[in-house]
């Protein structure tokens, strides 16, 4: 999502990439393969972004003028309170992802039902049904979304997972026994072992930010946004290219309690 946001990417440019991507596969004859989008995607994407401040000052307007903002927002009354970008932005969505977009977004400021998996997907096959129409693309296309949110976070843990969490726990048993209050247990040091790991609070006041919604500033805590010059994040993209026409089944694994 960071790095989209920083090159300004846009819905119908995404589509795209995906779209080649699928049609490269398929002319290679591999009619399979898998694409992981990032939670919450969409949201990073500047015209969506521009299109949700619009929508929100819109809707804030009705909200004052006592008007029920999920009732009568036509076609007219959208293309009169929005910008030409971004009611075009708006008109490519699917008619689900417009009405979550109409929505009260998650504590994240994200769009709690705007599934980026699910939009893109969609997206994706009407262009891939596009291009078969107009000849260009021979292959078949069916698209199976799943979300990996809660999943992710629960294979067997680790001994880093236990120990961190228990750490944690202790952690938090010290900051209740001290009388702390409105502050969030945290460690330090976790790149180094156990042993050296510094226990803290953080007060929570010092993580909010304001967002506006609908007209007034709310507040609320940013994610931890993905550093797009950091290692991690600079091996990614220097393997991903490679990944595109390759068959890779390869698996470590399961992590359990083996390792640090």
């Amino acid at each position: 999502g960071e790095e989209a946001a920083q090159q300004s990417r846009t819905i119908a440019g995404l589509v795209g990439e995906v779209a080649d991507l699928v049609a490269e596969r398929a002319a290679a004859g591999m009619e399979y393969g898998v694409v992981l989008v990032s939670e919450g995607l969409v949201d990073f994407l500047p015209e969506v972004r521009n299109l949700l401040r619009e929508l929100d000052g819109a809707l804030a307007e009705r909200d004052a003028q006592d008007s029920n903002s999920y009732e009568g927002l036509s076609d007219d009354w959208l293309s009169s309170a929005l910008s030409p970008p971004a009611f075009a932005a708006f008109s490519l969505l699917p008619e689900g992802s417009q009405t979550a977009l109409l929505e009260e977004r998650d504590a994240h400021g994200q769009v709690a039902k705007l599934e980026s998996e699910r939009l893109l997907g969609e997206l994706v096959e009407l262009e891939l049904e596009r291009r078969a129409a107009a000849g260009s693309y021979q292959g078949r296309f069916s698209v199976q979304h799943h979300f990996f949110g809660f999943e992710g976070r629960c294979p067997p843990p680790s001994n880093f997972d236990a120990t961190y969490s228990h750490a944690l726990g202790l952690a938090a048993g010290g900051l209740v026994s001290a009388g702390a209050s409105g502050v969030l247990a945290t460690l330090r040091g976790l790149t180094g072992p156990p042993e050296e790991w510094a226990p803290r609070g953080v007060p929570i006041t010092s993580l909010l930010a304001a967002e506006r919604r609908r007209g007034r500033d709310v507040p609320l805590i940013h994610k931890a946004a993905v550093d797009l010059e950091g290692a991690p994040f600079r091996t990614l993209v220097s393997r991903r290219g490679g990944w595109r026409l390759a068959r890779s089944f390869a698996s470590p694994g399961p992590v359990q309690f083996d390792g640090p």
